[in-house]
């Protein structure tokens, strides 16, 4: 699941190389991630997440801190590979996303390359 301004780009990446067998969800704000997680629980369809650190209502760290939480609180078990994008990706801005439960956080702008090595990371590609 990504956030729709990273739709094409990951479309295009996944035609490439013929992968049709892989739904791209999206979503405009953090309570869709913590959604969505929480429901992917049993069936641990979701490969990747990748989450703007801000958004709208519920930014993406504030709902990877929602979902530590449930975590530590034995509600949930794990959260799938996830990338913050983010416009500060700083070192001290980038260990406090990765203490939240992210996996990487990259910079916002997102080339294909980049998008190909992410897929080839959680065997996608």
């Amino acid at each position: 699941i990504f956030r729709d301004t990273y739709k094409k780009a990951f479309e295009s990446v996944l035609a490439k190389y013929k992968i049709e067998n892989c739904d791209c969800i999206t979503y405009n704000d953090g309570i869709y991630i913590l959604q969505t997680v929480i429901e992917d629980q049993e069936s641990k369809l979701i490969s990747l997440i990748v989450s703007d650190d801000q958004m709208k209502f519920i930014d993406g760290k504030d709902a990877f801190e929602g979902l530590l939480s449930l975590i530590d609180s034995n509600k949930i078990d794990s959260i799938p590979y996830s990338i913050c994008v983010t416009a500060d990706t700083d070192d001290h801005n980038a260990h406090k996303l990765l203490s939240l439960g992210f996996s990487k956080v990259m910079n916002k702008n997102l080339a294909l390359k980049e998008i190909e090595v992410i897929l080839k990371e959680v065997n996608i590609i």
